[in-house]
C-alpha cells in the first residue's frame, strides 16, 4: 500500500511539473481535474505521452513508466511491456510527422529513415533523415517525394522511391548521399522504385519501372557506378 501511495505522489508531482506542454506540442483543450484518485493516467496523456495542459489530480500510473522528453525535460509516460526498458527516448518523442517506409543502419551505428515525412523531432527533414544516437538531422535539403527504400555502403547512403529531385537537382527515383551532397545515378529510373540493395560498387533496384538510364529494364536493374543495365 505504501508503495502505491508513493507512486501516486510521484505521478502527482510529475503532473505539476509537466502541466505546460513541450513547445512542439499543439495546445489542446484543458482536462478537468480528476474527481478521485485512482483514475488511469492514460486519461490525461497526449498521443505522445506528455501531460495535457490543465491536468491536475491523482492518477494511477499502472502500465506506464515515467521518462523525460530529451528536448524539454518535461515528464512523459510510456506504456510498459516486455523489452520496453530497451527503447531509447529519442525514437519515441516527438517522432516523424508522417509515415516511415524504410530504414537502414550504417556500420558506425547511425540510423537512416525514409518515408513521407517532412519533419522528425524538431528538425525539418524532407523524406529522409539520420539519427546519430543523440539527435536527428536532415540530409541536406532531402528529396521532393516519398522514399521507399534505403541502403548504406560505407559512407554512402542510397535512397529510392517516387522522388524526382535530390538536394534540389534532378534525380529520378534513386539517388546517393555521400555525407555532404546528393547526386543522381545517371538519368535514373522511369517509375517508382520499391526495393534497393548494394553489393560492393553495384546498386540493385526493383519496382514498377520499365527503363533504367533510358534503356529497357523490366522492374529490376543494376547500377555499376557508371551505367545502368
Amino acid at each position: 500500500m505504501l508503495k502505491r501511495i508513493t507512486f501516486h505522489l510521484l505521478v502527482s508531482a510529475a503532473l505539476l511539473l509537466g502541466s505546460a506542454p513541450p513547445p512542439a506540442v499543439a495546445q489542446q483543450r484543458p482536462v478537468r481535474a480528476a474527481a478521485a484518485a485512482g483514475r488511469p493516467i492514460s486519461e490525461v496523456l497526449t498521443p505522445t505521452g506528455t501531460l495535457r495542459p490543465g491536468a491536475t489530480g491523482s492518477f494511477d500510473p499502472a502500465g506506464y513508466r515515467v521518462g523525460t522528453d530529451p528536448a524539454t525535460g518535461a515528464p512523459v509516460f510510456r506504456p510498459t511491456g516486455a523489452g520496453d526498458e530497451n527503447w531509447q527516448d529519442g525514437f519515441y518523442l516527438p517522432g516523424t510527422d508522417d509515415q516511415v517506409w524504410a530504414m537502414a543502419v550504417a556500420s558506425n551505428g547511425d540510423v537512416y529513415i525514409g518515408g513521407d515525412f517532412a519533419a522528425v523531432g524538431t528538425v525539418a527533414a524532407n523524406f529522409v533523415a539520420k539519427w546519430n544516437g543523440t539527435a536527428w538531422s536532415a540530409l541536406g535539403t532531402g528529396l521532393n517525394s516519398t522514399v521507399l527504400a534505403l541502403a548504406v555502403s560505407g559512407t554512402d547512403v542510397y535512397a529510392a522511391g517516387g522522388f524526382t529531385t535530390a538536394g534540389g537537382a534532378a534525380a529520378n527515383r534513386v539517388a546517393k548521399w555521400n555525407g555532404s551532397a546528393w547526386s543522381a545515378l545517371g538519368t535514373g529510373i522511369d517509375a517508382q522504385v520499391n526495393a534497393l540493395a548494394v553489393s560492393g560498387a553495384d546498386v540493385y533496384v526493383g519496382g514498377s519501372f520499365t527503363t533504367a538510364g533510358g534503356s529497357p529494364a523490366l522492374r529490376v536493374a543494376k547500377w555499376n557506378g557508371t551505367a545502368w543495365s
